[in-house]
């Protein structure tokens, strides 16, 4: 992936990560480079080649139970069973395993490499593109026949409301300081958290607040949604290509709204497509429900 760069090798020695790409390749000695990706999992990545193939190696976040990548999996292989080849094949170790857990219990799997480059900036054809391959997706993993489609309150949203709330109760600027001993990081949660105090109780920032903590959840359909879409994940064959290659990183899969990947995605690129611009925003909507519309009160969310 273009746009990933390659980290020093001190998250974990390449020796151990090569030693977990030999679970599934046969090659003595399988290149490994790290590679760093965006978000706030801080799970090793790793590009393995071998054999004339190449991989992407992934351990998943700590503390994930055995159930819980079992989920994963069984979903990823339906979705692309179901035409979805979008999203990278989960390959299963020598032994016939789809992942591996180490010694400090953290489970790793190999995936397929995905080439290809994200971008922030999408034209309105890339956005249609891209959100037309995402219905697809949403229209496979509702025929999920572990977790068929259900109705009640988004997960998400309620989550978000609940946290809206407490921040009304306890605003941010009276947070205790951080109970680290380390000294340099306690040095710079501070100033975070005396920036985010400062942008959250002034301006419109105090206002989305107190409109999400006056929410209530609302009932909508749920079912298997990626609930971590963002512009990172959605790989196009090239900068200016509408030709999408790959939607990476399900290891946020759950039950939730459709419309949370479809708010998701678009809100990651807002910045440049807008609300109120039309274009892209827009393209990408009439794309996603071409394929699979969205129903008023999913549309409003």
């Amino acid at each position: 992936m273009p746009d990933m760069q390659v980290l020093p090798p001190d998250q974990l020695p390449l020796a151990d990560a090569r030693a977990r790409g030999g679970h599934w390749v046969r090659a003595a000695r399988p290149v490994v480079s790290p590679l760093a990706a965006g978000g706030f999992s801080g799970s090793p990545l790793f590009r393995v080649e071998a054999g004339g193939a190449t991989y992407v190696l992934k351990a998943f976040p700590p503390g994930t139970t055995p159930g819980r990548v079992a989920f994963v999996h069984a979903a990823v292989g339906h979705i692309r069973s179901q035409g979805v080849g979008e999203v990278p094949a989960v390959r299963p170790t020598l032994a016939g395993e789809t992942c591996v857990e180490d010694e400090r219990g953290l489970s790793w799997e190999l995936q397929d490499f995905v080439p290809g480059e994200s971008t922030p900036h999408p034209t309105a054809d890339q956005a249609a593109a891209a959100l037309a391959v995402l219905a697809r997706l949403h229209l496979a993993a509702a025929t999920l026949p572990e977790n068929p489609p259900d109705r009640g309150p988004s997960p998400g949203i309620a989550r978000r409301i609940e946290q809206a709330r407490g921040m009304l109760s306890r605003p941010w600027g009276r947070l205790e300081a951080s109970a680290t001993s380390d000294k340099v990081l306690a040095a710079r949660l501070a100033g975070f958290r005396e920036r985010a105090s400062a942008v959250v109780e002034s301006g419109l920032a105090a206002d989305v607040v107190a409109a999400v903590a006056a929410l209530e959840p609302v009932v909508l359909s749920r079912q298997t949604v990626l609930r971590d879409l963002w512009a990172p994940h959605v790989l196009f064959a090239a900068a200016t290509s509408t030709r999408v290659m790959g939607v990476v990183d399900c290891h946020a899969m759950g039950i939730d709204t459709p419309a949370t990947d479809v708010a998701r995605l678009l809100g990651s690129w807002a910045e440049e497509v807008g609300f109120e611009s039309g274009g892209a925003w827009e393209a990408g909507l009439a794309a996603y429900e071409q394929i699979r519309p969205l129903p008023p009160a999913a549309r409003r969310l």
